[in-house]
């Protein structure tokens, strides 16, 4: 009887002394340095270019059934001035049909037993001059429900500076 009155008191301070050493304050660990990665800005290139705004006009003469255009204009107001000046200059009395920047225009006009039509015409743009010219097909024969054939196309970007520049993008050095 004897060891086991001895037992129970060292046992009980056996787990006293254990927990005492789970909270025991730990030595100080040293700080682990904080890592950075840089964000860079700096040049990527991409294939981007960049086409000067430029404007075209059309003006058409009902007296004469003749279209008048201009492009290459550094704003729709000259493109449209200039259209109509040029217009007057040959002698007829225009009104403006279509400005437009940085793409082309096409006019078609009807053909009846293989001779175009005068007045008889429809316009319509694109960003080429095939697909002003098919877009404006398409309009013509769908404005007047027979053949049409392109008269012309005019692009207001014709002849001017193309710019190619690099895109700048964020990347990790």
């Amino acid at each position: 009887m004897k060891h086991s009155m001895i037992a129970i008191p060292v046992a009980f301070m056996a787990v006293i002394a254990g927990v005492a050493i789970l909270f025991q304050p730990q030595p100080a660990q040293a700080q682990r340095p904080v890592v950075v990665i840089p964000m860079c800005t700096s040049p990527v290139a991409r294939n981007q270019m960049h086409v000067e705004r430029t404007f075209g006009a059309l003006a058409y003469d009902d007296r004469t059934a003749t279209w008048y255009t201009t492009y290459g204009y550094p704003s729709k107001g000259k493109a449209r001035k200039g259209v109509i000046s040029h217009c007057q200059d040959k002698g007829g009395s225009c009104r403006l049909m279509l400005s437009y920047s940085n793409q082309c225009a096409a006019v078609a006009r009807v053909i009846e037993n293989g001779a175009p039509v005068p007045g008889k015409d429809s316009l319509n743009t694109g960003s080429t001059e095939a697909e002003a010219g098919a877009n404006a097909l398409r309009s013509c024969e769908a404005d007047w429900g027979s053949a049409c054939a392109t008269q012309f196309v005019n692009c207001s970007h014709s002849g001017v500076n193309v710019t190619r520049w690099t895109e700048w993008q964020q990347h990790q050095c």
